[in-house]
């Protein structure tokens, strides 16, 4: 609460009036300014989320943020529990320090090595389409992510060797029977990392799709739980929640790190069913910004990474790559790991592209016409 004393002679933000002691008024949380309430009701937006007031000036300049814990304080008289306290003044600088990063920030961000797992999430839209666009700029500009979990790839798993990522291995949940688009996930795992799949925690249903691994080559033998997730939007959402609270649930108390789109808006002001699940269970999202931009839409913060283990997470941000209109989300975190690679390490890996399928089909021609095969119907 503020001293009224200390404004009786400055003016309405509003107005251009003087704020007496008797007025009540509204204070900008961001330049501080000042105005007669009944003039912030017409010029002031007021975030229910947070209970903060930002003038039109800092509304046009501030992206919407979700951060339900901003306004959280305490004082002398009545002292909460320390470590709870402490765990959510985590979880509230982690959303506060979410940001958007080029490429080349992330390369700076993103470190290879046995102290640190970076996890990015992106709704691909298909990756007969998109694939190419995403992991070219992904690898080019940064060789040192440790998962990459891709939404709607719309492929069954027995073509998933038919898109690979170098020095990645990848394992893939095959799109719902009977739907071309708008389902299908898949997790790559760096090949140093030595991971199993969680077929117990898979599952594919009209309402929730979700894909689970285990990174075993941790040194404190705690293996880290990693999950992508995707909800149809044509889903019934109360089915959706109630389903991720049964799954979330059963997972370990621990090093869960889930990421995936939700399709439900963390930026609307209202509070959601979804939101609770996440915090009676021990999860908290990490990503606060809008993540998915499409022309003549309100921006959405609708794909996130939530974690149990916020105090091994060190950065959670979005990534400002052109490969649809959802932007990719990401943390890392700080935990160490045994050198290892996975035996699989050792098969064949094929690119599957435009640019190799000309060079074979090139290839295959010209092989043809050395032994005078007939070939004017092949490639037609």
């Amino acid at each position: 609460m503020m001293d009224t004393n200390t404004r009786l002679k400055e003016a309405c933000h509003g107005c251009s009036k003087q704020i007496l002691k008797h007025h009540t008024f509204a204070v900008c949380s961001y330049c501080q300014k000042i105005c007669h309430s009944k003039c912030a009701n017409k010029l002031y937006s007021f975030n229910f989320t947070d209970e903060t007031w930002t003038c039109w000036e800092c509304s046009s300049l501030d992206e919407p943020r979700y951060n339900p814990f901003k306004a959280l304080k305490y004082d002398k008289y009545s002292q909460p529990d320390n470590e709870n306290f402490s765990e959510i003044h985590k979880i509230e600088n982690l959303l506060s320090g979410c940001k958007r990063h080029s490429l080349d920030d992330l390369s700076n961000i993103v470190t290879q090595s046995n102290k640190q797992i970076s996890i990015m999430f992106n709704n691909i839209d298909g990756v007969t389409s998109n694939f190419d666009t995403l992991t070219t700029e992904l690898t080019l500009k940064n060789e040192n992510l440790s998962i990459i979990a891709l939404a709607e790839t719309n492929l069954d798993e027995c073509n998933k060797n038919l898109f690979n990522i170098k020095d990645f291995q990848s394992t893939y949940q095959s799109k719902m029977s009977g739907k071309h688009k708008g389902s299908g996930l898949a997790i790559y795992v760096r090949e140093s990392l030595l991971f199993s799949e969680l077929s117990i925690y898979n599952q594919c249903s009209p309402n929730l799709e979700s894909l689970f691994i285990s990174i075993n080559n941790t040194c404190d033998q705690n293996p880290i739980t990693i999950g992508v997730l995707y909800r149809p939007p044509s889903g019934n959402e109360q089915i959706f929640t109630s389903e991720l609270n049964v799954l979330l649930q059963k997972l370990p108390l621990n090093n869960v790190y889930i990421c995936g789109d939700f399709n439900i808006d963390l930026l609307k002001n209202s509070k959601s069913k979804f939101e609770d699940i996440l915090y009676s269970n021990g999860f908290a999202p990490l990503i606060s910004i809008a993540t998915h931009h499409k022309p003549g839409c309100i921006p959405s913060c609708i794909d996130n990474i939530i974690t149990n283990s916020t105090d091994s997470v060190t950065t959670s941000g979005i990534c400002d790559v052109i490969s649809g209109h959802h932007c990719p989300v990401f943390c890392t975190t700080f935990i160490e790991l045994n050198s290892c690679r996975n035996e699989s390490s050792s098969l064949p890996r094929y690119d599957f592209n435009e640019s190799n399928m000309i060079k074979f089909e090139n290839d295959f021609t010209g092989f043809l016409q050395s032994k005078n095969y007939f070939i004017g119907a092949i490639f037609d």
